[in-house]
This record gives C-alpha cells, sequence and structure tokens, in this order.
C-alpha cells in the first residue's frame, strides 16, 4: 500500500466464474458494480478497482450475482433497497459508479448488503 492508503474490505475468491458481480459502496453512497472477471490477473503493485471522488472512501465490499437485491444504510438511520440489477455493469476498473443514494449534510453509508434471494445476507 501507498501512504496513506488503507484496506477497506476483502474478498476470497476461488474462481473467478462469469456472472458474478463485485459490488462496491462509497462512505458518500457511490455505488459501482463490477464483473468479477475484471479481477482475475492483479499485478504485483495491485490494481485500482474504483475511482474515488475527493473526500470519499469505499467502505464495503460484496459479492453478488449481479440481480440480487442491495441494502445501504446511514449512520443517520436511513436506508434504501433496490435491485442490483438497476445498477449498470461498469467495464472500466477505473470508474467511479453511480450514486446509490443521496445524502444528507453530516450523513455517510456505514452499511452495504446484498440481499440474498434466501432472505440472507452476505457478511
Amino acid at each position: 500500500l501507498e501512504a496513506g492508503e488503507r484496506i477497506a474490505d476483502m474478498l476470497a475468491v476461488r474462481d473467478f466464474t462469469d456472472g458474478l458481480f463485485v459490488v462496491m459502496g462509497t462512505r458518500l453512497g457511490t455505488i459501482k458494480k463490477t464483473e468479477l472477471t475484471a479481477f482475475s490477473n492483479p499485478r504485483a503493485g495491485g490494481i485500482i478497482a474504483m475511482g474515488i471522488d475527493e473526500g470519499d472512501a469505499v467502505m464495503a465490499v460484496q459479492l453478488s450475482d449481479g440481480g440480487s437485491e442491495i441494502f445501504i444504510g446511514t449512520r443517520q438511520g436511513k436506508a434504501i433497497r433496490f435491485m442490483g440489477s438497476d445498477i449498470r455493469e461498469f467495464q472500466s476498473r477505473a470508474s467511479t459508479g453511480v450514486r446509490g443514494m443521496t445524502l444528507k449534510d453530516g450523513d455517510e453509508v456505514i452499511s452495504l448488503s446484498i440481499l440474498h434471494r434466501s432472505g440472507a445476507t452476505q457478511d
């Protein structure tokens, strides 16, 4: 890691299977969905997974089938739940993503979960 960088979250992946997606969320409500296979050839120095706006930070990374529901919760108790299929897939790892939730001043995202069809969540 370079100076000032830190690990936000980790995913243990055995197989880079087609049809699975990495869903990333930031503290300021940006969300990004990228196919898992885009991460199958990491470099020794690492790879960029998501572009981040000034003052923002990745807070969660989850694995999804792309169609499961996504739940986002904030420090001030706001929440949103939507279908993962509503988020377009980003081919470029360096892109920043889309607005997953609009926040009020002083609020921040503290939770991002993929809600699987069985009702269980992935931690």
